[in-house]
């Protein structure tokens, strides 16, 4: 699944439109439209409020693995890194 994919599943789940998603995320709404629409990435920062705010698993947003949100059981777990390097695929650590 495509992050921007996920982004749109995120807003119906959390029943969010993109005005008040972007007020979390500290963008705009033109920015966060564009990140659905692909035309912009998703940043660190956007990913790490997604995962601190919403408990929205990582993985699953960029990868389409596992569950939306991270589970109760993991909700203490902290993001430590999240890395790219160019043409690999992004790589997110949790600690507890």
């Amino acid at each position: 699944m495509k992050y921007c994919q996920a982004l749109k599943k995120i807003l119906i789940e959390l029943r969010l439109n993109q005005t008040e998603l972007a007020a979390e995320l500290g963008v705009s709404r033109q920015q966060l439209s564009h990140m659905i629409t692909g035309k912009n990435s998703l940043t660190q920062k956007t990913m790490e409020i997604l995962h601190d705010k919403f408990n929205v698993n990582l993985n699953w947003l960029l990868y389409g693995e596992g569950s939306m949100f991270v589970s109760n059981e993991d909700k203490g777990a902290e993001v430590v890194k999240i890395r790219l390097k160019k043409g690999q695929r992004l790589e997110v650590e949790y600690e507890e």
